[in-house]
């Protein structure tokens, strides 16, 4: 009996099956080029927005709710931000006014000159955020977070502090006017030639402070603490409830202006160096 030799058969067959599987391989890397060209593009117009000349000319613009990146002088007012993740970002004189910030997270970012009028910052994350010359007139920072943040020179006039902690912060030069700050903690905050006139401070903490030169004319200091706090040059004329806060440790020096009638014995400041 004649066997059939087949061979050549079975041979175009592997080859068509290894030409089909090739190109069913092209056309699978040919969809992935596809895909990550459309990638690619959509990456290059999220950075052209970011650098788009909007953020300059102060126009509205979109960002996700957690952006760390850059946007200067960038107007946010009235905008819908809360418990978003701003850490790390540069929003150097931005406009957040009116907008609601609150339980946002803004760890060492940087709103040096920004604007906060009437913002709404409760329990906010701000420590260690530059806050220099920023103008928080009327803000809302009840239970804030903001130790060992730079706010020299900010303005707090009329600000809510109630229960913040500023642990540690510089508060050198700024406008506390008519704050409300009651049981806020300003321990080892450094607060020389600050203005508290007219503030509510009923138990508040500046244990350690430097309070060199600060102005409580008017400012209600009942129950408040200023263990160890350094008072030299200060001018508490007008305060209410001195004699009610705890001085164990703070000192003056022949600058510090102290309300008529107040007696409580007082210890002297050593020179600075």
């Amino acid at each position: 009996m004649r066997m059939r030799n087949d061979w050549p058969l079975k041979f175009r067959h592997g080859v068509t099956d290894y030409f089909a599987s090739l190109r069913q391989f092209c056309r699978r890397i040919r969809v992935m080029r596809v895909k990550f060209l459309q990638l690619v593009a959509a990456g290059l117009a999220a950075v052209s927005v970011l650098l788009s000349p909007a953020a300059a000319d102060r126009t509205k613009v979109a960002y996700t709710p957690a952006y760390a990146g850059v946007c200067e002088a960038c107007r946010f007012t009235d905008r819908q931000m809360r418990g978003w993740s701003l850490n790390g970002g540069i929003y150097r004189g931005a406009d957040f006014s009116g907008a609601d910030l609150s339980r946002v997270s803004a760890l060492g970012t940087d709103f040096s000159g920004a604007v906060f009028l009437e913002t709404s910052l409760q329990r906010a994350m701000l420590s260690e955020a530059l806050l220099v010359d920023a103008d928080l007139s009327g803000a809302r920072l009840s239970d804030v977070r903001a130790n060992g943040s730079q706010m020299t020179g900010a303005i707090l006039a009329r600000a809510d502090l109630r229960g913040g902690h500023l642990i540690g912060a510089s508060l050198r030069g700024a406008d506390l006017t008519d704050a409300k700050a009651d049981t806020a903690v300003f321990s080892g905050a450094n607060l020389m030639g600050a203005r508290l006139e007219g503030a509510t401070l009923t138990g508040a903490r500046f244990d350690g402070a430097n309070l060199t030169g600060a102005r409580f004319d008017g400012a209600d200091l009942s129950g408040a603490s200023f263990l160890d706090a350094r008072l030299s040059g200060a001018d508490f004329r007008g305060a209410i409830g001195l004699d009610t806060a705890n001085l164990s440790g703070a000192c003056i020096n022949g600058g510090t202006q102290l309300p008529a009638g107040f007696s409580q014995a007082m210890l002297l400041c050593a020179p600075e160096g």
